[in-house]
């Protein structure tokens, strides 16, 4: 295939988008879709490369696969290695683990997956991921195993029929694509095969359609107007989306069309080849594959380093250190490595099966040792970090209060809750009830585990709360129908929620707000729509509706607490935040259907977030199971929740 300077113009355009994103600069708040323009790219290489070689009659299975294998894995493994020398001096114990459960699934060629997984509610923040970026790879490696069989299946067929195969895996991926968006699966969209499909497929199609003459005997003026629109809508893109425009729907149609507009139409006779075949762009597309590998870690590693988020002239540099190490990267691993008189085919599929087989088994030993933790410190700390990683690595959906019998939960009410309501009802008449977000998770477990009484349900989603956006996942209204289906199969209702999402601009999920004293203002507003709430279920249930106040917070990373004893203690913050909201809640006025109740009156939080052996918290905000039972425990002990648990008298 014909070399092209447009096409390393457009890869730099690509990989800049993405690392000026990651790094966090405001105009390339769109930049993501840097990576829709990498697939298009290779969707358009890797198809034109094999019809190069079927009609010079060389396309083979294995020669295809080391044509992969030269490509991807020496800068790969040079960045991981690399990579896991440096999380190793900079990550805690948990982050270690779950940076080596990422290592082994992206040498099984599958962190897409991975990451999927790991995407939920209680997650980490991606931007300290070091490996994160690698879900790419994974679709494209997936893409790779699939495509040589499909292209010797499809190139036995007359060419009509092969390109009505082509166009229908094209429509049916970006139709599936948007079926999962509608059907709010946003991550499942995003990180898989099928839902990408369509993206590599029409840079596929573009190879296609470049062989036909007719492409190249457009006018000049047309070639200029549409390579030059092509560019100009990945421009817009990478300028206008953000992160809450969904991908890879319909919107990500403008910049893989503009990126297939430019290959098809660009060339150096135009403005757009012209420009995209500036010397410098040409330059950092050369280098593209390796800076989209070293940017990810070098950003994250650096912001866990430093324990926050760095400066716009820190990130500056951190991009010029990326493009540094990538040019080295390619001159001396990457360029050598495609040359078979440096490594012969032989020696490459060797050191290619020891190189996944090794970091694969590494990260899979890293995971399962927790980090390698009693390699790496001395037994005293390595204890405490054991004690506090019991607290904080375990799935906090799947460890949810359940009894297998009558104490159970669910995010949203189904068919299976309400056939385990009525059975319950049935044995035990009336149920606790307990509604909320994440945090009226916490206070379920506890109020279950008090074991004060045998029938208690929780209807509690993390992120939902009465106000906001209420989306469609959330349960309000399910719970509205619920309890007026069941008003007289309820003997209590008690609602509960996180406290820092009252306060006025304030990002809870903040990784660094341990260490940041901050001035609160108490968003009365929200506090209003959940009372409108509140007396709405107390007018449809006919007795009143308890809201338990917001617990304090801890608001800093456990894994600092091994190595500091002022990080045991509960941040400034959550104190200052739960004295403003309950001075808001006494000078509001309200009726006697809705019962405020502060959590400090059923359960005193310890001084330290460490004490019995337990680590209170799961992570800065969410009480551990532990925390949850050592609670539960002093609540049955004195008996401070039985006056909310009682039935209202019979009239």
């Amino acid at each position: 295939m014909k070399y092209r300077t447009d096409i390393d113009g457009l890869r730099a355009v690509a990989v800049c988008s993405v690392i000026l994103f990651h790094a966090g600069f405001p105009a390339f708040k769109g930049g993501f879709v840097g990576v829709d323009v990498f697939f298009v790219i290779s969707g358009f290489l890797i198809t034109g490369i094999s019809l190069d070689s079927r009609k010079a009659g060389t396309f083979s299975l294995l020669g295809f696969f080391e044509r992969r294998a030269r490509r991807i894995l020496p800068a790969l493994v040079l960045v991981c290695a690399a990579t896991t020398v440096a999380s190793a001096a900079v990550m805690d114990p948990l982050q270690l683990t779950r940076y080596f459960e990422s290592l082994s699934f992206t040498f099984l060629f599958s962190s897409n997956f991975y990451f999927l997984f790991q995407s939920g509610y209680f997650d980490t923040a991606s931007e300290l991921k070091p490996l994160l970026h690698t879900w790419s790879l994974g679709v494209e490696e997936q893409y790779y195993l699939l495509f040589p069989f499909l292209f010797l299946v499809v190139m036995r067929l007359r060419s009509g029929p092969a390109l009505s195969i082509a166009l229908l895996l094209t429509i049916a991926s970006l139709v599936s694509a948007q079926v999962l968006i509608a059907l709010d699966q946003l991550n499942e969209a995003f990180y898989l095969l099928p839902t990408r499909l369509w993206q590599i497929m029409l840079g596929a199609l573009c190879a296609i359609l470049v062989r036909n003459a007719k492409v190249e005997k457009l006018p000049v003026f047309a070639r200029q107007v549409l390579s030059a629109s092509g560019l100009l809508m990945i421009a817009v893109a990478v300028a206008v989306f953000n992160n809450n425009t969904p991908s890879p729907g319909p919107h990500a149609l403008i910049p893989t069309v503009g990126a297939s507009l430019v290959l098809l139409f660009s060339s150096p006779g135009t403005v757009c080849g012209k420009i995209l075949g500036f010397r410098p762009f040409v330059f950092v597309g050369l280098v593209s594959y390796s800076a989209y590998l070293w940017h990810q870690p070098v950003f994250a590693l650096s912001r866990l380093h430093l324990g926050e988020e760095p400066t716009s002239f820190a990130m500056l540099a951190l991009c010029a250190l990326v493009i540094l190490l990538s040019y080295f990267s390619w001159k001396f691993v990457e360029a050598p490595c495609r040359s078979r008189a440096v490594l012969p085919a032989r020696r490459l599929a060797g050191l290619s099966a020891v190189s996944v087989v090794g970091f694969a088994t590494v990260g899979f030993a890293g995971a399962l040792s927790h980090g390698f933790l009693r390699q790496l410190y001395p037994a005293e700390l390595a204890d405490r970090y054991a004690l506090i990683l019991r607290a904080v690595d375990y799935d906090y959906l799947e460890y949810m209060h359940d009894n297998s019998d009558c104490q159970f939960w669910a995010q949203n009410i189904g068919p299976s809750f309400l056939r385990r309501f009525d059975d319950c009802r049935a044995r035990y008449g009336k149920a606790v009830v307990v509604i909320g977000d994440s945090h009226g998770m916490n206070f379920y477990n506890m109020v279950a585990k008090t074991d004060q009484r045998p029938f208690v349900v929780g209807v509690v989603q993390g992120g939902c709360r009465p106000y906001g956006d209420r989306n469609s996942s959330c349960q309000y209204a399910e719970v509205e129908d619920f309890v007026s289906e069941n008003r007289n199969n309820i003997a209590s209702l008690l609602y509960h929620q996180s406290g820092s999402h009252f306060a006025r601009d304030f990002d809870p999920t903040n990784p660094y707000l341990h260490a940041q004293l901050l001035d609160f203002e108490i968003e009365t507003d929200s506090i209003l729509r959940v009372l409108d709430y509140l007396e709405g279920l107390s007018a449809i249930l006919g007795q009143k509706v308890f809201w338990i106040g917001p617990f304090k917070e801890y608001m800093g990373t456990p894994m600092q607490a091994a190595i500091s004893e002022e990080a045991l203690s509960f941040s400034p913050n959550s104190t200052a935040l739960i004295g403003l909201f309950e001075e808001q809640m006494q000078s509001m006025e309200l009726t006697e259907n809705v019962v405020y109740v502060p959590f400090s009156t059923l359960y005193a939080f310890p001084t330290t977030v460490l004490t019995d052996d337990c680590f209170f918290f799961r992570d800065r905000d969410h009480v551990s199971r532990c925390g949850e039972t050592l609670a539960a425990k002093d609540m049955s002990a004195r008996g401070s929740l039985l006056p909310f648990l009682e039935a209202p008298p019979s009239e």
